[in-house]
């Protein structure tokens, strides 16, 4: 990759990385509750979902699933199905109290592991990420380079991957912001009853998504 290819790329790359959808709001929600550093941990769940759709596109994945509508509304389904399921349980999450603090700090580890599956369910069932990676970076890959496609690719992918990151880090100091202060069972209520409601509404924009397409 070209340095006037990168300058075109990154840019355009942190704009789709920082649109909201659901895995950004994923992310924002998990700041909410978990704070800054275990929801960008978590995002790593998310990277790792995207960089196997990215490969997978590099070898075809992409032209496979185009040709296949049923498997293709199965993924759209499935992942509008588990928003709203997380959505739920975020809204119904009991409130802790000041006593159950310490315990939740002694599942910390635990807990992020639970924070990335999470987030590489939402990236790998997300349709819009599949099209990102089909429509989106084939555009800034150079015919007759002396790199093939597929390593062109997997190279923009890379990139893309730091935006990303870059992009979950953004949406979890905002959602950090909404989860900092005191730890009130009042304001934990409205912190989980939040991120619930952004959760469905990711469900919802899913959904509608998988209809426009």
């Amino acid at each position: 990759m070209d340095a006037l290819q990168l300058l075109a790329f990154v840019p355009a790359a942190l704009l789709m990385a920082l649109t909201p959808g659901p895995s950004n709001l994923l992310a924002f929600a998990n700041a909410a509750t978990r704070g800054w550093g275990a929801a960008v941990a978590g995002a790593f769940g998310r990277l790792a979902a995207y960089a196997a759709l990215i490969a997978g596109v590099a070898f075809g994945l992409g032209a496979l699933l185009a040709a296949s509508a049923g498997v293709a509304a199965a993924i759209k389904w499935a992942g509008v199905a588990y928003l709203a399921w997380l959505a739920w349980k975020l809204w119904s999450a009991p409130v802790e109290g000041a006593m159950a603090e310490a315990q939740a700090q002694a599942k910390r580890l635990s807990g992020l592991r639970v924070l990335a599956r999470r987030e590489f369910l939402t990236g790998i069932a997300n349709p819009k990420a599949l099209v990102l990676f089909t429509a989106f970076l084939p555009q800034f890959v150079q015919p007759g380079a002396a790199a093939g496609f597929a390593a062109q690719l997997l190279t923009l992918g890379a990139v893309y991957l730091v935006c990303e990151l870059a992009a979950a880090a953004t949406w979890a100091a905002a959602g950090a912001l909404l989860g900092a202060g005191g730890m009130s069972r009042a304001r934990r209520r409205a912190v989980n009853r939040v991120s619930g409601g952004l959760l469905a509404l990711a469900a919802l924009l899913l959904a509608r998504a998988g209809r426009a397409a």
